[in-house]
């Protein structure tokens, strides 16, 4: 892979990071778009986390 596609990705995940970091709900959208949490199966998740996923 050539550098500058290298640099490329690495700076789309620095935006994607930088965007999910304003805030929780951002966070969460980010984190199950990303298939890294599933909100429905933590029990630890408040209801009103869980309503703005729907």
């Amino acid at each position: 892979m050539e550098p500058s596609a290298i640099q490329e990705q690495i700076d789309i995940i620095r935006r994607a990071t930088e965007k999910a970091l304003k805030s929780k709900e951002a966070t969460l959208i980010f984190l199950v778009s990303a298939g890294i949490i599933n909100p429905d199966e933590d029990k630890r998740s408040s209801p009103k986390v869980r309503k703005t996923k729907k």
